[in-house]
């Protein structure tokens, strides 16, 4: 199994990102909903914690403390999954509230955003595009409530 995944990995990553916007597209419902907007509060809350953490051992030059050396491995693949599900969220509903020109403008701009989100090239630079779709994610937030 990990031979086939290995050889396949590109064709993995494109099949769970399609299948996770179809997911959060089925899932989505109005914009106002209290579950989905604590949800989002929840996932901007974590991220923001975990962006802080990976910054404060970054400039520190220090690694995480024992008990969390392993989990901490995964952090980032957390953020990204958590990031993921706030944009497809945050497209669907910017092309719902939107017509004509300005909702495909925005399809565009979050899709691209998407893209940048599930490219490992993106991955490798690390906290700064972290930081960029957090900062888009939680301004959505803001702007959406």
């Amino acid at each position: 199994m990990r031979a086939f995944r290995a050889r396949h990995a590109r064709e993995e990553s494109i099949a769970f990102f399609i299948g996770g916007f179809l997911f959060d597209a089925v899932m989505v419902g109005r914009i106002d909903e209290t579950p989905m907007l604590l949800q989002q509060a929840g996932y901007l809350v974590v991220t923001g914690l975990l962006l802080g953490g990976m910054l404060r051992f970054e400039l520190l030059q220090r690694e995480p403390p024992r008990w969390l050396k392993r989990p901490w491995r995964y952090v980032e693949h957390a953020m990204h999954f958590m990031l993921g599900t706030l944009l497809n969220a945050f497209s669907l509903f910017y092309v719902k509230s939107g017509s004509g020109l300005t909702a495909v403008l925005f399809l565009v701009l979050i899709s691209l955003l998407l893209l940048v989100n599930e490219h490992p090239r993106f991955h490798r630079l690390g906290p700064v595009v972290l930081f960029g779709l957090y900062s888009f994610s939680l301004t959505s937030y803001l702007a959406l409530k």
